[in-house]
């Protein structure tokens, strides 16, 4: 069963205003397990659907979940927790605007997320007012590899980037090995003349080395990124650190959520040459941010 809480059920911890949970009971009626989760704010759970291999809980945020990004005042969302209670993977989505989910079903290699919205799915007609949408979701995240797998396989890294015809990031654009592998080998705290990096440059760092992966993963992979790479390009070249940071956990879990889905066997990434990778970096370019 799922629903919302205004308390910390037994052995929970309350998140916000209201949570979302989720509970197992056993064919006798006794509970196997609990997850209570959220934000500060007010989340609900509002529907609940059984797969083979676990459960999927849709509802609705009005803030970020772990991981994930707000993109309105109220954003629908699945999750997926397999048998034993563990999470497996959430996906936050939506407009600017408000949506609302009422229903989530589980089949055929997705699962789909009815509700209402307030707002514009991207290649969709606002009717006006509140309309009705459904959206599929796919069981499993993307194929991606993290951000450490880009920095050590040299020849796989540099041939997926060459695909893009390189990228601009922040206003430097990454036409070459050096500094391609120099995003990723870079000193977080420190330029390469020992100056301390600033605070927000720090967090810039940071970001940059789960923004480069990303961008591979889409590259290489045609993985979804949900936008993240837009907003976190965007966070880099501005000033708000916390949003850099934001987006520093939301990509990184974009990067690893994949990880362990096994590659296409067209697909050879080689050895991890960590070595190399660490020579050909071009350290001095990434010592100047926006």
């Amino acid at each position: 069963m799922a629903g919302s809480t205004g308390g910390a059920l037994p052995g929970q911890t309350a998140i916000g205003q209201v949570d979302a949970y989720v509970r197992k009971y056993d064919q006798f009626g006794g509970e196997v397990w609990t997850q209570q989760f959220g934000t500060p704010l007010i989340d609900e759970a509002q529907g609940i659907a059984v797969g083979p291999d676990g459960v999927y809980v849709a509802g609705t945020a009005q803030g970020a979940l772990p991981g994930q990004t707000l993109g309105g005042a109220d954003d629908p969302f699945a999750r997926k927790y397999d048998t034993q209670g563990n999470e497996v993977w959430t996906n936050q989505f939506g407009t600017i605007w408000t949506e609302y989910t009422y229903a989530v079903a589980a089949g055929g290699g997705a699962v789909y997320v009815a509700g209402l919205t307030w707002g514009l799915f991207p290649g969709q007609t606002y009717q006006g007012g509140s309309d009705a949408f459904v959206a599929a979701l796919e069981t499993q995240p993307p194929i991606t590899r993290s951000m450490g797998f880009w920095a050590t396989h040299f020849d796989f890294t540099r041939t997926a980037w060459a695909r893009l015809g390189n990228a601009t990031i922040g206003g430097k654009v990454v036409d070459d090995d050096g500094k391609l592998f120099g995003a990723f080998w870079s000193s977080i705290a420190k330029k390469t003349n020992g100056e301390t990096r600033s605070p927000i440059d720090r967090a810039r760092m940071q970001l940059l080395q789960q923004l480069v992966a990303a961008i591979l993963n889409r590259a290489a992979f045609d993985a979804d990124d949900k936008g993240l790479i837009a907003l976190g390009l965007a966070a880099f070249s501005g000033t708000d650190r916390v949003a850099v940071v934001r987006l520093v956990d939301a990509l990184r879990t974009f990067n690893e959520s994949g990880s362990e889905r096994p590659l296409s066997s067209n697909l050879t990434p080689g050895r991890a040459d960590p070595r190399r990778a660490q020579a050909t970096a071009n350290r001095f370019f990434w010592d100047t941010l926006p």
